[in-house]
């Protein structure tokens, strides 16, 4: 999928015209696309977006608190964990973002985080599909005529957001704490089969 696919997925949801090319769309689908690519980047620890670093040291040291301050990866959109080795087994350390830095203890330091990926060929289906509902969210705010789709298309980006985070889940073996509401709407999945 690409940038344009994704774009025309979000006007098809607010039943807006499509887009011929990035140049041609309105609505300022192009900016939303940025911001709400990165909110439901941010919004959980994804499999496919995860990279890791070796941080270079900051000559300054921080105030209090901790010993020592790296700058972050350009690329960072959230750290996810930090350590002393580089072994996915070895305990994580505690850490502090601070602006563009990590305040830790850890030395040397490896971080875990979330990159910024920002081209759709990169994602799974069900992530394209939730930032699609994101972006056409915010497009039907935009839009008189199309104010009152803005809480189905926010439930519909919330459940679409919630399969992607199962399916990724899925695909590690390690635990992944999800966010409350997924469980909440588990938990009503389940009592509407019940009843």
């Amino acid at each position: 999928m690409d940038k344009l696919t994704l774009i025309n997925m979000a006007l098809m949801k607010c039943g807006l015209p499509l887009a011929a090319s990035l140049n041609d769309c309105d609505w300022n689908a192009q900016l939303m696309f940025e911001q709400c690519a990165g909110e439901a980047l941010v919004s959980h620890a994804w499999g496919f977006a995860q990279k890791s670093a070796t941080l270079v040291m900051d000559p300054e040291s921080p105030q209090f608190g901790y010993n020592y301050r790296y700058r972050m990866p350009e690329d960072c959109l959230r750290v996810l964990d930090v350590r002393a080795e580089h072994d996915s087994r070895a305990p994580k350390g505690r850490f502090r973002v601070q602006g563009r830095y990590i305040l830790t203890n850890a030395n040397p330091c490896h971080a875990r985080y979330i990159g910024r990926f920002l081209d759709p060929g990169d994602w799974p289906p069900m992530f394209c599909n939730a930032v699609a509902a994101r972006i056409a969210q915010e497009i039907a705010g935009l839009s008189a005529e199309n104010m009152a789709m803005v809480p189905q298309l926010l439930q519909a980006y919330k459940l679409a957001l919630t399969e992607a985070q199962l399916m990724d889940a899925r695909e590690s073996t390690e635990r992944v704490t999800l966010d409350v509401s997924v469980h909440e709407q588990r938990q009503q999945r389940r009592e509407r089969s019940r009843g």
